[in-house]
């Protein structure tokens, strides 16, 4: 499997939903809702644009060049190029399109790669934001890097942003609010994949994510946190790495940027029984 071959798919295409976004994000067109995907949300015009762009490369590289996956994608479902291939490509082709919808600049397009259907096999993750351009992305056993350069990893003593995404859940709220004391300041910013990726680039000390999470949502970000030793698992401390990629929804989340810092989190969920 060539990843860099995939890296640069993977870029090119998160160029080109960006160009579209530009002209999109923030407008009434953009806003039209268009159906509903598979993934059960409401597919906007913003994330159909995303999605066209996407599936057409991805039908080339199948037609042209024999390549064989299957789709896993927050709009489209499930969807096999080939004869029961091994090679997994998870996709969300527009994280934060409520973000996008009201012109709010923090959305973003995640891609992965894996060599099976589990979490533990995504060996590619590529987060793009949208808005700025800030790009992400990490080759498992490698390095993480931002925008070209390599992410180092960091501890940290007291650590003061907490960054949850909860929606309008009032039972996820409630989870939340035993961890607000613990630090400075509290966001909901809205993209679970940016989240990921700026608490691995040091931006963010934990990240919260209280309902049933899906692996669409986080396995890409989950590459670009582990390659600079942080730490991602369930609420309650389960092991990802078994969970299969789907659109099933399975365990709340949570991320630390440090074994230290997941610790005391971890720590004040139990005390809490939350």
């Amino acid at each position: 499997m060539d990843l860099d071959f995939w890296l640069n798919t993977f870029q090119e295409l998160g160029g080109k939903i960006a160009e579209q976004m530009k002209q999109y994000a923030g407008t009434v067109d953009g806003a039209l809702i268009i159906g509903k995907g598979a993934g059960g949300d409401m597919t906007l015009k913003l994330d159909k644009i995303a999605e066209d762009i996407i599936l057409d490369k991805l039908e080339t590289l199948h037609n042209n060049f024999d390549l064989e996956f299957i789709l896993v994608s927050e709009e489209l479902g499930i969807r096999e190029f080939g004869n029961n291939p091994d090679t997994h490509i998870i996709i969300d082709p527009l994280d934060g399109s409520f973000n996008a919808r009201q012109g709010i600049p923090y959305y973003a397009t995640s891609m992965a790669l894996a060599t099976g259907k589990t979490v533990n096999d995504v060996v590619l993750g590529y987060v793009r934001n949208l808005a700025n351009g800030d790009e992400f992305h990490a080759i498992r056993g490698s390095a993480a890097f931002v925008n070209g350069q390599q992410i180092e990893g960091k501890d940290v003593e007291i650590p003061r942003a907490f960054v949850f995404e909860a929606a309008h859940n009032k039972a996820g709220l409630k989870r939340v609010e035993p961890l607000l004391d613990m630090f400075e300041r509290a966001r909901c910013l809205g993209s679970t994949a940016l989240d990921i990726c700026y608490l691995a680039a040091g931006n963010i000390d934990i990240f919260f994510y209280p309902i049933p999470s899906r692996t669409i949502d986080y396995v890409a970000g989950k590459v670009i946190l582990e390659e600079v030793g942080g730490v991602i698992t369930g609420m309650l401390g389960e092991n990802l790495d078994e969970l299969t990629l789907d659109l099933e929804k399975t365990l709340p989340i949570v991320a630390a940027g440090n074994p230290g810092t997941m610790k005391k989190v971890m720590d004040i969920i139990q005390l809490s029984r939350i």
